[in-house]
């Protein structure tokens, strides 16, 4: 890692709590185009913490694998029921955006 290397991403998270090692995020559509590539920094946005993506990927709500759920970064949506009470009720054949990543 470049000390000196700038993140043009800022991520906002509703409920800033990490794991160590591997976290994931999940985001409602395919928002691929707005997010940093995989090995990109992003910026924790009302933090000074920032990640490194390891993984991006678009998925089915039906066909989310279960280590998605189990390294989400936020305990309020580590089932499937309270990650769709999270992102509003989407319907199971919606897609969703998944950021593994690390922090820094």
């Amino acid at each position: 890692m470049n000390i000196s290397e700038k993140s043009r991403y800022k991520l906002k998270f509703a409920n800033p709590v990490f794991h160590k090692g591997l976290n994931t995020t999940i985001r409602c559509g395919k928002r691929l185009g707005n997010l940093p590539e995989v090995q990109g920094l992003f910026e924790i946005e009302g933090s000074q913490k920032r990640g490194r993506v390891v993984h991006k990927q678009v998925y089915f709500l039906e066909d989310l694998p279960l280590w998605v759920l189990e390294r989400e970064h936020n305990p309020d949506c580590r089932s499937v029921d309270d990650l769709l009470d999270a992102l509003g009720q989407p319907k199971m054949t919606d897609e969703v955006t998944v950021v593994g990543f690390y922090l820094e």
